[in-house]
């Protein structure tokens, strides 16, 4: 055994293909569907596509995993890879609050934050926050 296999034993890590993670998933594995979610809705090692990742969401918050649950919630508030339905995503918000999970912080997506800045990726920018009357926004009834 080489030091960097002797590395990955130390810290636990083992390698996963998405095939093995499809698998489970379909197996009814919701941690594996989550996962999967995650790869499609940020584009990890897959195309980005938002409807695969609603339908992994969808599969792991069924089996009451609860950030997915408020995932799914997010993506049919916005209509993100699936038709709009406030509704809908009331009712998943409500699931989800059943569970212990609340807000924003407890989505799927909210976690991926978290996983980019420890990876060294960052979150993508958020669009700068203009104060009325700075040059990006004229104060109301300036001159044109």
């Amino acid at each position: 055994m080489d030091e960097e296999d002797d590395k990955d034993e130390e810290i636990g890590l083992s390698v996963v293909t998405l095939r093995d993670l499809e698998v489970s998933a379909l197996g009814g594995d919701p941690s594996a569907a989550h996962m999967l979610g995650v790869c499609c809705y940020r584009g990890w090692e897959v195309d980005l596509d938002l409807a695969m990742a609603f339908k992994w969401f969808l599969m792991a918050a069924d089996k009451n995993d609860g950030p997915c649950m408020c995932q799914v919630a997010y993506m049919l508030e916005r209509g993100e890879g699936c038709e709009a339905d406030p509704a809908g995503a009331a009712e998943w918000y409500a699931k989800a609050a059943k569970r212990g999970f609340h807000g924003p912080e407890a989505r799927t997506d909210a976690h991926c934050w978290d996983v980019d800045a420890e990876l060294g990726r960052g979150a993508p920018e958020e669009p700068p926050v203009h104060e009325p009357g700075t040059p990006e926004e004229p104060k109301p009834g300036a001159g044109s």
